[in-house]
């Protein structure tokens, strides 16, 4: 009986390990430069212009972030960099920016689809809305 309970317990940590190492494999996917396609707001597609299309995240393996954003200024595409930590919890990612954007020290995202070519990223903003972007 005793054998038989081992046996149990063994493949039942083996099979939990299989998943924690599958967990991990899903997200060291996410390591690479992301480059934005589309933007949703309260499930509104929103206008990507010829500068804003430039926005990308780079994201590296040693937890470091840069965020590469682009804004219109009086008809001029101006571009920022931002850099932060980032870390992955199931289907979180949190971001910890080294300076505060629009007020926000830190982004709380879910990450609602990653594959191989797309990364599908939602999370609330500051003034309630949900916004949604997805990158490839």
């Amino acid at each position: 009986m005793k054998k038989i309970i081992f046996i149990i317990c063994l493949s039942l940590g083996l099979s939990s390990c299989a998943l924690i190492d599958k967990l991990e494999d899903q997200f060291a996917d996410i390591t690479r430069v992301w480059n934005l396609q589309k933007q949703f707001i309260n499930n509104i597609e929103q206008d990507v212009t010829s500068c804003t299309i430039n926005n990308k995240f780079d994201i590296a393996d040693n937890n470091i972030l840069l965020f590469y954003k682009y804004d219109l200024d009086d008809a001029n595409c101006k571009s920022s960099t931002n850099s932060g930590r980032w870390s992955t919890f199931g289907n979180s990612l949190t971001i910890n920016w080294d300076e505060p954007i629009a007020g926000e020290s830190s982004y709380d995202i879910e990450i609602v689809q990653l594959t191989q070519s797309t990364l599908k990223m939602k999370r609330k903003l500051i003034n309630g809305d949900f916004l949604e972007e997805i990158y490839n």
